[in-house]
């Protein structure tokens, strides 16, 4: 089926443009964040507990390891906001993204592996390592992230070792083990959009880079000629 050609294009004039800012700076600021902060800090083990339900009723204390990085990783984003910078949450934004990190730091390498788990106890024991890496990219923003606010060379150098162990075990042949047999050879999405993502992040955290210049220009290029059609 031929698609409806279109006789204008579909834009969206600058005042729903301000407005759709307006509701979505509202319901992250003064919806989303309320409910999960400071309610999904664990003052005990550190790190979050993020299996909340719709009132707030915890109902599995395990912990995802690619949510603690995610989620130290959002703070920091919201503080390095130059909109934000007067909110008087900045502080504890900060502590409480220190409190993922921390965490990961003490209970997400499976150092004799190389790589992080997937998926830990509430007080940080290893349930699970899964054949990808994701963990790894979120983590990776996180300590990039922190490395560009606090100037710490171990966050930095972490995140390095992250983005490197993440592109060897998507993109060297053989690392990661396969899913699928030869009969339909396939190549995935999700790795290339994590990767670029991830690159950019660094790239904003720890300044421009041949090597996260190669991934991003490397990605682009996949994507643009094998998943998009225009």
């Amino acid at each position: 089926m031929t698609p409806p050609q279109l006789s204008a294009p579909l834009l969206i004039q600058p005042a729903g443009r301000r407005e759709a800012a307006d509701m979505y700076r509202r319901l992250l600021l003064d919806d989303c964040l309320p409910f999960w902060f400071p309610r999904c800090l664990d003052h005990q083990h550190g790190g979050f507990l993020h299996c909340l339900d719709r009132d707030g009723t915890l109902f599995d204390s395990d912990k995802s390891v690619w949510a603690q990085g995610r989620m130290s990783w959002m703070l920091q984003a919201l503080a390095a906001t130059p909109q934000l910078q007067n909110d008087p949450r900045r502080d504890d934004w900060h502590s409480w993204a220190e409190s993922g990190l921390n965490f990961l730091r003490r209970h997400c390498f499976d150092e004799p592996a190389g790589q992080m788990y997937f998926h830990v106890t509430r007080e940080g024991r290893p349930i699970r390592r899964r054949r990808y890496v994701y963990s790894e990219a979120f983590a990776c923003i996180a300590f990039a992230a922190h490395a560009e606010w606090s100037r710490s060379e171990e966050s930095s150098q972490t995140a390095w070792d992250l983005f490197r162990t993440f592109t060897r075990v998507n993109f060297t042949p053989g690392a990661m083990p396969p899913k699928f047999t030869e009969t339909r050879p396939l190549i995935g999405l999700a790795p290339r959009m994590i990767t670029l993502v991830t690159a950019q992040e660094m790239r904003r955290g720890l300044g421009t880079h041949s090597l996260l210049h190669e991934w991003i220009a490397r990605c682009i290029h996949v994507i643009d000629t094998m998943f998009y059609s225009p």
